[in-house]
This record gives C-alpha cells, sequence and structure tokens, in this order.
C-alpha cells in the first residue's frame, strides 16, 4: 500500500547506510507512520504480525538471510551462498545469524497471542455459527490485548451484530473507526455494518 511505501521510505532514510541488522530491524518494524502506534497486527504496518517470510540479501558477499517463525520475529539464519552450492559446503553460517526480536518476549507478545487466538474464536462464531460465550470480562480482556487496534472494536462490532444486539455493535463499529484503519474500502465496510444496525 502507499502507507506502507511511506513508512518503508522514512525507515530507509532513517538507517542509512542500511546493514543486514538494520534491515532486519525495519521488516520487524510494527509502528505507523513517524513511530505512531497503531495496533498490534494493522494491516499498515510493514510487521503485520501474520505468516510473513522475509529473506535479506547482501549481493556482494552472496550472503542471505532468511527470516524464521513467528512473524518474521525468530532468529534470521544466514546462508553463505559461496559455500551452500559447492558439494559438501556449510549450508548456514551460524555466526551471522540475527537473534529473535526482543518484543517475542514480552507481556506484550504474549498478550497479542491470546487476543489472536479469541479473534479467531469470534470470526468462527461470525461466520460459521461455531459457539462463543463472550462476557462483559472476556470483552474488556480481549480489547486490553489490543486496545489501539481498529480491528479489536470492528470484530466485537460483528460479534454483537450477529447476536443482533445493534446498539452494542454500533458502539464498537464506532470506536473502530476512531482508530487507524487500514484501508478506505475497510472504512466503507465498516459504516456500512454500522447503517445495517440501523435496518438501513
Amino acid at each position: 500500500s502507499k502507507y506502507r511505501y511511506d513508512r518503508l521510505s522514512e525507515l530507509l532514510s532513517q538507517n542509512f547506510p542500511i546493514d543486514y541488522h538494520k534491515a532486519a530491524n525495519i521488516l520487524r518494524n510494527k509502528a505507523g507512520l513517524q513511530e505512531k502506534f497503531i495496533g498490534y497486527g494493522n494491516p499498515k504496518s510493514l510487521n503485520q504480525l501474520i505468516a510473513h517470510h522475509s529473506v535479506i540479501f547482501k549481493p556482494k558477499e552472496l550472503k542471505m538471510w532468511l527470516s524464521t517463525s513467528p512473524y518474521q520475529l525468530g532468529e534470521y539464519v544466514c546462508y553463505d551462498l559461496n559455500k551452500a552450492f559447492n558439494p559438501g559446503g556449510i549450508v548456514s553460517d551460524d555466526d551471522l545469524n540475527i537473534a529473535k526480536d526482543s518484543f517475542v518476549y514480552t507481556p506484550e507478545y504474549r498478550r497479542y497471542e491470546e487476543y489472536k487466538k479469541t479473534k479467531e474464536a469470534i470470526n468462527k462464531f461470525v461466520m460459521l455459527t461455531i459457539p462463543i460465550t463472550m462476557t462483559d470480562e472476556h470483552v474488556n480482556t480481549f480489547i486490553s490485548n489490543n486496545p489501539e487496534s481498529y480491528v479489536t472494536y470492528m470484530v466485537l462490532g460483528n460479534y454483537f451484530r450477529k447476536l443482533k444486539n445493534n446498539e452494542r455493535a454500533k458502539y464498537y463499529y464506532n470506536l473502530a473507526l476512531q482508530h487507524d484503519v487500514a484501508s478506505p474500502n475497510e472504512i466503507l465496510a465498516i459504516k456500512k455494518n454500522l447503517a445495517k444496525c440501523d435496518g438501513k
């Protein structure tokens, strides 16, 4: 997207000249433009915390680094292509591996993982009517696990609309629109759901 391109340009200019460590940090970046926190998993982020992979190349030295899970936050494994394609050559060069992102050791990461499980369960209920019970405590925990993401409130809007609790659905859809929504199309989709809550 244009937003992600602008964010990439911003980070490249801030980190010039680029080395492989800086490249990994850019690929792992979860913030929005000007370092604004836009919630974990926002599609506007360079690292959307989904099953993306990335490769860093250093062509002059024929070295490459491959990301590992989760979400490019795991270790980047270095391969020396001068050696990898020789019979009996060393496949990886562990001395040049890039360590895991420190984010994976934080409470925020653990809360995001819990958030994702709940989000998936809600989506299954909305799409497939697979039962889930969300008490007010569950709702509050879900929000506190990723409070700056518009997706949090959009998903809750969908949940309460499925329950035909239109007033509560409208409340969460409106909250979603107060956050950084990923695209004009998604803003339009949220507004359409709002209108449906009013029977329009």
